[in-house]
């Protein structure tokens, strides 16, 4: 039995992580042209540049996420609830 939740929040999520590549592209873009702070400054949260490491003698596995939140990004989010709310 399926249930129609699941097909909401797939849609939902799908919205989100366009508008997060979209908006962080716009982002990137705009940081280049306009020196305005809110446009350079970026929020990085994650990891960092040290991942977490495991070492399992045979194989060394590493595992690390790094999210940059930038004016874009936020707007790009933004926008991507709106098209959900409005679909």
């Amino acid at each position: 039995m399926r249930r129609d939740n699941s097909k909401g929040v797939l849609k939902l999520l799908l919205f989100l992580l366009a508008g997060v590549i979209v908006g962080g592209l716009i982002g990137h873009f705009l940081s280049l042209y306009f020196d305005l702070p809110i446009f350079r400054e970026s929020i990085v949260i994650g990891t960092g540049e040290t991942p977490l490491s495991l070492n399992l003698i045979v194989t060394d596995i590493m595992f690390g996420i790094n999210v940059i939140l930038n004016f874009g990004t936020v707007l790009g989010i933004l926008v991507g609830v709106l098209f959900y709310s409005k679909s």
